[in-house]
């Protein structure tokens, strides 16, 4: 696999310690030194009918994803070599997750991932630059957005600046605010991801607040009163309502906890009285099956 000449990967502990290869550093990629970015593993098994020709998909999903970076250790300075040596080997602890943050082919992309194995060093000549593969595991398997994306669904509208000046970004800007209920959102990802919900009231209680996306809802039978949160989160693994921070179990029974497919989806939020206090804004992170 060869490689973009502007590339950069950082992994970045949970001590804030990082280490980044790229072209202008130490640490440089050599030729087919990435595994694992472009693709995740497949699992997919079929199993045949008992009595016809044929058989059907038993498993079909996506296997764990494995990833490695090779690269070299170039500088003068053999003190620096050792002390990037130094810090690899006690970044790389199976006990804690990495994020690995990479910029390659023109696109930015996080992942988080586990390190699998020890670092490997070599070096077939003390004149030869030091060569580290680091490999990893990554349960989540899909790349993400480093940042997530979201929708307001109550903004302001500027009308004027006081004192009145063309200048941009001069004077006291004022505005209406414009009560918007429904959305398209898009989701660039190559899959479906979760989203989180936050609803506020402001200026007055809100009852019974919910969302429905793609003929899909949420409702929650609950009254937000002025200044009241709640955020709902229907991502994998972290699917919860809060309301100022504490969770709650108040959801009717036919709720949801929908994900955001690929591509355009309708997004309407809602209340059965209040509606004109409540603030909402739904944020989600798109996930890629590869770099």
């Amino acid at each position: 696999m060869t490689h973009d000449c502007n590339y950069r990967i950082t992994l970045t502990d949970s001590r804030g310690r990082s280490l980044t290869v790229s072209p202008d550093g130490p640490c440089r990629l050599i030729e087919g030194g990435l595994e694992g970015f472009e693709s995740a593993g497949f699992d997919v098994r079929v199993r045949g009918y008992a009595a016809a020709a044929g058989g059907y998909a038993e498993t079909r999903r996506f296997a764990e994803r494995e990833l490695a970076v090779t690269f070299t250790v170039e500088d003068e300075d053999g003190d620096a070599v050792e002390a990037v040596r130094r810090r690899i080997v006690s970044m790389m602890d199976p006990g804690e997750d990495l994020t690995l943050d990479a910029e390659l082919w023109g696109e930015r992309r996080q992942i988080t991932v586990i390190p699998a194995e020890g670092p490997e060093f070599r070096r077939p000549h003390f004149h030869h630059p030091l060569e580290v593969t680091l490999s990893f595991c990554a349960p989540e398997v899909f790349f993400r957005e480093p940042e997530p994306t979201g929708v307001q669904f109550r903004d302001g509208v500027p009308l004027f600046a006081c004192p009145l000046n063309l200048w941009a970004g001069a004077g006291t800007v004022s505005g209406l605010l414009r009560v918007r209920n429904a959305a398209e959102v898009a989701n660039p990802g190559d899959g479906p991801c979760g989203v989180v919900v936050t609803f506020r009231a402001e200026g007055g209680p809100v009852v019974n607040p919910s969302v429905t996306a793609g003929g899909k809802f949420i409702r929650c039978p609950l009254t937000l009163a002025d200044g009241d949160e709640m955020e709902i989160d229907t991502r994998p693994r972290q699917k919860t309502i809060t309301v100022n921070g504490e969770r709650v179990f108040l959801f009717e029974r036919d709720s949801t906890f929908f994900q955001l497919p690929p591509g355009q989806t309708a997004v309407t939020v809602g209340a059965e009285a209040g509606e004109d206090y409540l603030k909402a804004r739904i944020a989600f992170t798109p996930i890629y099956y590869g770099m």
